[in-house]
């Protein structure tokens, strides 16, 4: 019944996505309106992550504790390519177990893609954003062609004033236990140093207190599979972990080329689910809530 509901949900959001995407007028100009979406959320070139998320139980199992490493660079960025802006991300994210809790799980988890951005805009305040994420999604020791997933995100942006910009769009993750994720929301700036983007599946409240200082609390909702490597008798094949996160973060802008983060926040409603035919592997295990610690720097913007 659950993933009936999710299924439905998922293929309304792809309808309204598509009918929207084709309704929209369309002008290729280059006085383009500011949009908070593509012009006031700037992006670093690069990021680099250190994360800690404490000892969780696994219903009816052991305990783990997890350690995340991740990465971005933003290494090539063309104008005026088929019409629009291109930008290569290097994308790196490692989760390292303390423990396998009792049910096997690997050492290391890795996702390493190479994302394709492709942004086309009009001068009607209106965009399309085409990104490709293909890449390795899987226990370090199972790397192999059967691990490569493609995800694939569409999404329409449109610009109703210089303070409010919306967004609709779908996410396609072939293989996954998810494969559709709807992109939705608001993202509004009701004030020069208050900014707010209520959107799923992240968003957050953010407030600059000076050019140096600011703040912010977020929620994100995420749902990953990677590709598993048979352990023991388990005739294993996909990890999936889903859960929520939410977190309240300080950043400081160290110099014009480099700032740093620290957040601190809470893992929640969160499953960890084996694609398997054996009767016990084959389950979902809910993880129990746990709190996280990240340090994070980037730059230059």
């Amino acid at each position: 019944m659950q993933r009936l509901l999710k299924s439905t949900i998922l293929a309304a959001g792809l309808l309204v996505s598509c009918s929207v995407l084709l309704a929209a007028p369309w002008q290729v100009d280059n006085a383009y309106p500011e949009c908070q979406v593509l012009d006031l959320s700037p992006t670093a070139v690069y990021d680099l992550s250190w994360g800690w998320i404490a000892d969780a139980d696994l219903e009816g199992a052991g305990a783990t504790t997890i350690y995340e490493v991740d990465a971005r660079w933003e290494f090539a960025y063309w104008r005026d390519f088929l019409d629009g802006d291109m930008a290569l991300d290097l994308v790196t994210e490692i989760d390292f177990f303390s423990q396998s809790a009792d049910v096997e799980l690997p050492d290391q988890l890795l996702a390493l893609n190479l994302k394709a951005t492709w942004v086309r805009r009009s001068a009607a305040g209106h965009a399309w954003l085409v990104a490709l994420a293909p890449g390795i999604y899987s226990d370090i020791e199972e790397i192999g062609l059967n691990t490569i997933f493609v995800p694939t995100t569409v999404t329409h942006i449109w610009t109703w004033n210089p303070t409010v910009s919306a967004l609709l769009g779908l996410q396609v993750r072939p293989d996954y236990e998810v494969p559709l994720v709807v992109l939705a929301g608001i993202v509004w700036s009701p004030a020069e140093l208050i900014r707010v983007e209520a959107l799923f599946p992240r968003g957050r409240v953010l407030i600059m207190f000076d050019p140096r200082w600011s703040a912010e609390i977020g929620a994100e909702w995420s749902s990953t599979t990677y590709r598993l490597k048979e352990k023991g008798p388990y005739d294993r094949d996909k990890l999936t972990i889903e859960q929520i996160e939410y977190w309240v973060s300080v950043w400081h802008q160290l110099t014009d080329r480099l700032r740093i983060g620290v957040s601190l926040g809470e893992v929640a409603s969160r499953e960890f689910e084996f694609d398997d035919r054996t009767e016990f592997f084959g389950r979902a295990f809910d993880v129990d809530d746990s709190f996280f610690l990240r340090v994070a720097l980037g730059g230059p913007f």
